[in-house]
């Protein structure tokens, strides 16, 4: 993924190289959000600890599959 943000300390900030300078820079960081919004809006998840739990249990359930296909034990990262 290419992030727009980085951790400083407990709260996220723009990357320098994302910063809002101009109007055009702004308006793509609304685009992102909102495109953001409208799927978890379309999935229905209220929260982001709700979609990371999703995402959690996608990752069991695979890893779920392929240690059965393969009879072998998995990690995925």
């Amino acid at each position: 993924m290419n992030r727009i943000t980085e951790k400083d300390g407990k709260f996220y900030k723009l990357k320098p190289e994302n910063e809002v300078y101009g109007w055009e820079n702004g308006i793509r960081l609304v685009q992102i959000v909102g495109e953001f919004e409208d799927l978890m809006e379309k999935y229905k998840i209220e929260s982001i600890n709700e979609l990371e739990e999703i995402l959690k249990d996608y990752d069991d359930m695979a890893k779920d599959i392929v240690e059965m296909g393969l009879g072998v034990k998995v990690e995925v990262e």
